[in-house]
């Protein structure tokens, strides 16, 4: 299986400096893994190009919905010729079973998409492979996405829900949060898709 596509979805906001080195470090794992990075790139200033000068970067001006950036990235990957691709946040990676992606690699068939999430609770696995625990989910998940191409499947940019107990941070008019990566394996069981949570990775 060719896995060589890995897409971050960048907005750095008031945390700039911090997002920055989070993504630094995401960047310095996908090249680990031999990853072509591209990053979806929102109202970066002019030095947040230079640290990257080996990824190719989407320039948008403004901040989009996530799943509108999420979406930016699934039309390359889906017109290109790769098997799967990777989509993170720019303040993610994988770091505890990260070697998902050589399984994957390795595999000649395994399913549509994953979401990787960590082991912070007791599940049943339905299948084990030698390294990770692959959970068929019964719940909506969220997390890091590997999606195979000819999926056909989108994010809803348009997706939120409420939160079961508002933060404090959080003002009234503000209570409805986006939920795009929550509502995607939702969607792609919903289509009829294999999917899988990888509980330790």
């Amino acid at each position: 299986m060719i896995l060589n596509k890995c897409y971050f979805i960048s907005y750095f906001g008031k945390y700039r400096n911090d997002r920055r080195y989070m993504l630094e470090r995401a960047v310095k794992w996908a090249k680990g893994k031999e990853f072509e990075v591209t990053i979806i790139a929102q109202e970066w200033e002019e030095e947040d190009y230079k640290c990257f000068p080996e990824c190719e970067i989407i320039k948008i001006p403004h901040r989009i919905p996530p799943g509108h950036a999420r979406n930016i990235a699934l039309n390359m990957f889906y017109a290109g010729d790769d098997d799967w691709c990777l989509i993170l946040d720019d303040d993610t990676w994988i770091e505890v079973g990260h070697d998902i992606i050589d399984t994957i690699r390795d595999m000649d068939n395994c399913g549509n998409v994953y979401c990787l999430t960590v082991l912070d609770t007791v599940f049943k696995p339905e299948e084990n492979s030698e390294y990770h625990i692959l959970h068929v989910p019964n719940a909506i998940q969220s997390g890091v996405f590997l999606v195979r191409n000819g999926l056909g499947q989108f994010f809803n940019p348009g997706f939120k829900y409420y939160p079961r107990r508002k933060p404090k941070s959080i003002e009234l008019e503000d209570s409805l949060l986006y939920g795009e990566d929550v509502n995607f394996l939702a969607r792609c069981l919903y289509a009829g898709k294999e999917a899988r949570v990888v509980l330790n990775a």
